[in-house]
């Protein structure tokens, strides 16, 4: 038999803060060795509370302990804020799995309905104190737990395709395309100032980061216009037939909006008189997205005869009545993208202490694939610009009503973080593409001293989780 032991850590000031500490780990024993589930990083996030003011009140977990309800293994633990007192007295916070993969989240229950914790006899002693932290396991588990959490479902090491990182400092947000036989790579510029819509432009991918790959500016500064400042995370999408650059801008007064940039349908993409002027994007009833918050980091996807938008939306940021960045789905017209069809409707916010960090309280930078009849939205939680930045995704089945939120799951954890690649701090603000090689690779920012692009493999197990894995695993 092996044996499956729960932990939380202690606060790391900036490396790991109790949104990270007060979680779930989990460390698998089998015989001798021991294994750090996710690389030592929490799975389990207790949802967050939500204020009457609409801001978020984080909380955390402490002191987690099994109990057993038929062939599911129970897991509970105290709920806590984010100074790790107690809240909710008389309650527990409750997840369910029958195979430390998948975990259903109960959420709070009256602890007097919680069964007894396993008796000593039915666990295997890993320290000195057993206090129902630890539990043995089938060994039929096993196998599966360690090709999810360890070394992740479907991956060669040996046949992943190579990419240096850096690609290129100073850039962010990064997305990268093909167009009629040319490879493009479209990025927030922090080297200048996030001024203007760069795009560059080679052979190959990666000619994208070397010296000969040619480089414009496609949207300028222009103050009669109010492009001014935040030209933000850029995207490339096919709409209908059309190319269009989705991204943000803003003007003299800083409040960066979700607009549209529409090829005009001949000359090159490189070229700026080849689109047309950026439009903002307004909600079905003419009023833009928001009249008196932030939108940024529109993406779309489509599914079967389905348009969708979906972007990050901000009321009150800085101030005690933040509401934290929050995606939004609606639908759209082809043939007119600028404008939703359906009402806007919440995603998802950041509830999750992985999302819900160190002050930053950040659910944005959203971006889709198609894999195994699901639809992936990825999309990043935590601090942009630093060690907690982090990628976690949400779930749905081709085929679903996208605006029915009971047809999405969120993962608890994210699958790409500051533990996941070796070398690789705080990555985030994703992308998908397929590589001139025809494989799966997912494109984002790191943080050191300053953003920075990066590639790696991406693979998909059945259920659409998206999961990467180090050179040295």
């Amino acid at each position: 038999m092996s044996t499956i032991r729960m932990y939380t850590k202690e606060i790391e000031p900036k490396l790991y803060d109790a949104g990270l500490a007060n979680s779930v780990h989990f460390e698998l024993q089998v015989g001798e060795k021991n294994y750090q589930l996710n690389r030592g990083y929490g799975i389990l996030f207790p949802k967050a509370e939500i204020n009457e003011n609409n801001t978020i009140a984080p909380r955390g977990a402490k002191n987690p302990r099994f109990a057993r309800n038929g062939e599911k293994y129970v897991i509970y633990a105290e709920y806590v804020n984010e100074a790790g007192v107690k809240v909710s007295p008389g309650m527990l916070y409750v997840w369910e799995t029958v195979d430390f993969i998948k975990f259903d989240e109960i959420g709070l229950v009256d602890k007097s309905i919680i069964e007894r914790p396993f008796s000593i006899s039915e666990i295997k002693e890993l320290t000195d104190n057993i206090d129902g932290s630890s539990i043995q396991i089938d060994d039929s588990l096993v196998g599966n737990i360690i090709k999810f959490w360890v070394a992740p479902y479907g991956m060669d090491i040996n046949e992943q395709r190579k990419f240096k990182y850096p690609l290129v400092k100073g850039f962010a947000d990064p997305v990268i395309f093909s167009f009629e036989d040319k490879w493009y790579y479209l990025a927030t510029n922090d080297i200048n100032g996030n001024i203007g819509i760069f795009i560059r432009e080679a052979d190959c991918v990666d000619g994208l980061f070397d010296e000969t790959h040619e480089l414009s500016v496609i949207l300028d500064y222009n103050e009669e216009k109010e492009y001014i400042q935040t030209f933000w995370a850029p995207e490339w999408h096919i709409i209908g037939d059309v190319p269009y650059i989705l991204f943000a801008v803003g003007g003299k007064q800083w409040a960066p909006q979700s607009h549209m940039m529409k090829y005009k349908g001949f000359g090159s993409i490189m070229d700026p008189n080849s689109w047309e002027e950026p439009v903002r994007v307004r909600q079905m009833n003419g009023s833009f997205l928001s009249e008196d918050g932030i939108t940024l980091d529109m993406t779309y996807l489509k599914d079967g005869d389905r348009s969708y938008v979906i972007w990050s939306e901000r009321y009150h940021i800085g101030t005690p009545e933040d509401s934290g960045s929050m995606l939004y789905i609606g639908t759209i017209d082809e043939d007119n993208p600028t404008v939703l069809t359906s009402e806007k409707i919440l995603l998802t916010r950041p509830l999750y202490g992985w999302e819900n960090v160190a002050g930053t309280i950040n659910n944005e930078g959203p971006y889709s694939i198609i894999r195994n009849n699901k639809i992936i939205v990825s999309y990043s939680g935590g601090d942009a610009c630093g060690h907690y930045y982090a990628v976690g995704a949400m779930i749905a089945d081709c085929g679903a009503d996208l605006l029915n939120i009971d047809n999405w799951s969120k993962l608890q954890t994210p699958f790409l973080h500051a533990y996941t690649l070796n070398g690789i701090d705080g990555p985030g603000h994703s992308s998908f593409f397929v590589d001139d090689e025809g494989k799966d690779m997912i494109a984002f920012h790191g943080q050191d001293n300053g953003r920075q692009s990066g590639i790696h493999p991406v693979y998909f197990n059945e259920d659409g989780i998206p999961r990467l894995v180090n050179d040295g695993e």
